[in-house]
């Protein structure tokens, strides 16, 4: 009886492994998922770039577009696509899929399932740099290109391969974009260029900005008998329209008198601190000497003011109210400006583009001042040199 008890049991514990071990590879050869297969697939295709085995990677690039991509799935990016064409020398194809690009059907990308990351656009990258300038001379040579659809790959390639990164790249994509588009305005490639290549900017409208500045003031001979020159600080508010700048600035300078001066009759000491006031209008065009510079000529009006400070009206309350002034007075000078940055913005509620910008500024101006019969014999220039940074704004639109 124990025996025929232990023979069962043995039975049992045979049986139970031999479904185990069926059930076993079930559970591992389970069916692979589209997701799963993509990435396999893409793997392969790393190995077959590294062995610069063409025949394979063209089998390769055809089952993933043909059998994997659908309206849920991509299986290449955009851009894997590109460089795989470059590298089998198929330009019809490159070009082919560079003209079909549009809004819908980068939308359409965006909302498909993405391959998981697995460095093959890195080593496509890698194999389009190792292989520019054999395949810029191949393209070049190949007689069934247009001069158009030649320089456009050539552009592309020379951009894909580009160290630059961030607005740096973005600035010579432009610039080529832009030679490109002047060269060949009647070429089916230009809406894509424009459209996807070229993102240029410029300021649209009226521009509104503020500018602080330090600087100093020095006077002719006549005036300086009366009034010293010294450092000051200056506040300006400026309005633009494309090269043009209206500017309403006052700039204030610390002096002090060296000779008596009169006003109404009441002595105003010489040492005495004096504060000048230096108001001005000003109309200025200015001149792109790159992108980072400017040179500006300036013409308007301006006005001079003498107050005594705090310190002499408390000593000399009788010159509380005491300014001296001169008539309206023209105004000349220039202002050399160095950008800071430059940069747009694009406002997703509002749907518009906003302009903003900072400068770094080197300004001289004179002025012609002639003072009131009272106080000619102090009729002389006054030269104001600052330096300032500007702050501004306005609105903005691309350039297509």
């Amino acid at each position: 009886m124990r025996l025929y008890i232990t023979a069962s049991l043995l039975c049992y514990l045979f049986f139970c492994s031999m479904v185990s071990a069926e059930a076993l590879p079930m559970q591992n050869n389970r069916p692979e998922s589209k997701t799963e297969q993509i990435y396999r697939y893409r793997t392969l295709l790393i190995d077959k770039v590294i062995a610069n085995d063409t025949a394979s990677i063209r089998d390769l690039y055809q089952t993933l577009v043909n059998d994997y991509e659908n309206e849920y799935y991509i299986a290449l990016y955009p851009y894997e696509k590109r460089i795989i064409n470059l590298i089998l020398k198929d330009y019809a194809a490159f070009v082919k899929g560079i003209v079909s690009t549009n809004d819908e059907s980068i939308r359409k990308v965006k909302e498909k399932l993405q391959p998981k990351e697995d460095g093959l656009g890195k080593m496509l990258y890698n194999k389009l740099v190792e292989n520019k300038d054999k395949l810029s001379v191949e393209v070049n040579a190949d007689n069934t290109l247009t001069a158009d659809k030649k320089a456009f790959i050539l552009m592309n390639i020379d951009n894909y391969t580009s160290p630059l990164q961030g607005a740096r790249y973005q600035d010579k994509v432009n610039a080529d974009a832009t030679v490109f588009l002047n060269s060949y305005p009647e070429s089916n490639l230009t809406s894509y260029v424009r459209n996807y290549m070229r993102y240029e900017y410029k300021p649209k409208g009226f521009l509104f900005g503020y500018e602080l500045s330090l600087g100093t003031t020095i006077m002719s001979p006549h005036i300086r008998n009366y009034l010293g020159t010294g450092g000051g600080l200056g506040l300006g508010i400026l309005w633009g329209y494309k090269n043009w700048q209206f500017n309403t600035r006052l700039f204030m300078s610390f002096s002090k008198t060296h000779e008596n001066l009169y006003y109404k009759g009441i002595l105003w000491p010489a040492n005495s601190g004096t504060d000048l006031f230096l108001p001005e209008l000003s109309l200025g065009y200015a001149f792109r000497l790159s992108k980072k510079m400017n040179l500006t000529p300036l013409v308007g009006v301006g006005w001079l003011t003498a107050m005594p400070n705090d310190n002499v009206t408390r000593k000399y309350p009788d010159l509380n109210n005491a300014e001296i002034s001169t008539k309206t007075s023209p105004l000349f000078g220039i202002d050399f400006g160095w950008g800071i940055s430059e940069g747009y913005t694009y406002n997703e509620v509002k749907r518009k583009y906003s302009y903003i910008f900072s400068s770094f500024n080197l300004r001289y101006t004179y002025q012609n001042n002639r003072f009131t019969k009272q106080h000619q014999e102090m009729d002389g220039l006054t030269h104001t040199i600052t330096i300032s940074v500007k702050i501004g704004g306005g609105k903005a639109k691309r350039v297509f």
